[in-house]
């Protein structure tokens, strides 16, 4: 019944001092955290807007093909009633 392999029991001090210890870790990874979250929307929004820039520019392309189409078949239609 002896208390040989037990631990000696921690002092209030030092379980105060893990206290602020794990409080300063928590603060840590929380500052971390909004640095990342930041740069994440940044980048998701820098995405986005080149995603829209594409397909701006694929349908700028779609029209053209379009109106080379029609122009060249209504260009060939007139020629025949002519």
């Amino acid at each position: 019944m002896g208390t040989e392999g037990a631990e000696p029991r921690k002092t209030r001090a030092e379980i105060e001092k893990a206290g602020v210890e794990i409080m300063v870790v928590v603060a840590i990874i929380g500052l971390l955290m909004r640095v990342a979250t930041v740069g994440i929307s940044h980048a998701i929004e820098a995405s986005r807007l080149r995603v829209c820039l594409l397909n701006m520019e694929a349908i700028d392309s779609a029209k053209s093909l379009w109106g080379w189409k029609t122009k060249r078949a209504t260009m060939m239609r007139r020629r025949r009633t002519t």
